[in-house]
């Protein structure tokens, strides 16, 4: 992220920082409504992480793609338009910007010099900066590179037929997730065991008419959660599989209303607007100046 002359902010800049007491308190809301919609950026450890960012692209929808983050970009850039031009131009317009390399700050370096409230905020936008950004910085160096990398993954998105693996794949990340949503409070109260979640993730696949009928092991690998703890389990009754699936409703309703609330629904200006705050406060004070301002106009009708 850059500040108003293009150039990355420097730990002298981040150290000078003053903030107003309007900015401070911005600062505290905006930390305490990504605090509320996305509880799991602290959950311990990094692993559980990086499941719930995946389960909220689904893998019936991705397949082995899950964790393409430019396929995801593009996913959820169509999703939001109906006008299908109005979507292939937005396609292009995320594109061209999440291609590039990001620079990362180091927040043991920067806690000296960042404001106390101000250090919520940087943690959690830096958590979901490293969840989203390509494993590999990806520059084409033609514009049939650029093309051709956003062709590939619109052909899979449009022929993806996803296979009973896939289903138990989802279903295991969904059933983590309404564990971790729940029962264990985002590892406050522990983690699921392995069996815990298999037998969980079963009862998920039955409510939709589905069976899988292999090995769980190497499902559990590719869903993310070889981490978890080995450990047998019974078949949970019907009660806490409602209370499961519920959970992971709930988990996914928390951010959706996040993202409508504040971002208008668009789920690709979550790193944008994070992008105010990794920018300096050049880029920080007018977007404030923007947000309160719309806030205040909300107030008076």
């Amino acid at each position: 992220m850059t500040i108003g002359d293009g150039k990355e902010p420097g730990m002298e800049e981040w150290a000078a920082w003053e903030f107003t007491q309007k900015e401070v308190k911005a600062v505290r809301k905006a930390a305490h409504c990504l605090r509320e919609g996305f509880p799991w950026l602290y959950a311990e450890p990094k692993e559980a992480r990086i499941v719930a960012f995946r389960a909220g692209f689904p893998r019936s929808k991705a397949g082995v793609g899950q964790n393409d983050q430019l396929l995801r970009v593009i996913y959820c850039s169509g999703q939001s338009y109906q006008d299908t031009d109005l979507a292939r131009l937005k396609i292009v317009e995320t594109v061209s910007g999440f291609l590039w390399p990001r620079e990362e700050l180091n927040l043991e370096e920067l806690k000296g010099h960042l404001p106390e409230d101000l250090r919520d905020l940087f943690y959690m936008g830096s958590e979901l900066n490293r969840l989203t950004k390509p494993r590999e910085a990806y520059q084409p160096k033609t514009d049939s590179e650029f093309f051709s990398a956003i062709a590939m993954r619109l052909e899979h998105l449009e022929n993806f037929k996803p296979t009973i693996g896939d289903y138990a794949v989802e279903a295991l990340q969904n059933a983590f997730v309404g564990l971790m949503e729940g029962k264990y409070e985002w590892g406050k109260k522990g983690l699921p065991t392995k069996g815990e979640v298999r037998e969980m993730a079963k009862a998920h696949l039955e409510s939709q008419g589905k069976s899988w009928k292999g090995a769980w092991t190497g499902l559990l690998g590719t869903a993310g959660l070889g981490f978890l703890p080995a450990g047998k389990a019974g078949r949970p009754p019907k009660p806490e599989i409602d209370r499961n699936i519920k959970d992971k409703q709930e988990f996914l309703s928390k951010q959706t209303k996040f993202v409508n609330a504040f971002l208008g629904g668009n789920w690709q200006k979550l790193l944008d607007q994070a992008g105010h705050v990794f920018g300096g406060k050049k880029l920080f004070q007018p977007y404030e100046a923007e947000r309160v301002s719309v806030e205040e106009d909300e107030e008076l009708e």
